[in-house]
């Protein structure tokens, strides 16, 4: 379950019987979620989990000024096509994750 506003995407919760597939589908929905003009992943909540993918707290107010202008920027329409997504191999990813007061820049590989 998630919702889109702009180039802000709003995650729900994610499952999956592999272990670490849901990591893998998160950095495969980033990567192409960026490469569209997506900007902002509000993942929620703030636990072990999503802080191993590097969120960090940011203020509320930080939060809605991103929120107000993101919501408007659009995201590219052939975005959301269903198609198969593939890892890249060797290209690394530069993302943000959101949620209502946290932030979060990783780099991956």
């Amino acid at each position: 379950m998630a919702s889109r506003r702009g180039a802000l995407f709003c995650g729900e919760s994610m499952f999956s019987r592999q272990e670490n597939a849901s990591k893998t589908a998160l950095l495969v929905f980033c990567a192409e979620f960026t490469r569209h003009g997506g900007k902002l992943i509000d993942c929620q909540v703030l636990n072990s989990h999503t802080a191993s993918l590097g969120a960090i707290e940011i203020p509320r107010r930080d939060y809605l000024d991103h929120l107000a202008a993101l919501r408007q920027q659009p995201l590219a329409s052939r975005f959301w096509v269903p198609r198969t997504l593939f890892l890249p191999g060797s290209e690394c990813f530069r993302h943000i994750f959101y949620w209502g007061v946290i932030i979060a820049a990783a780099e991956l590989v």
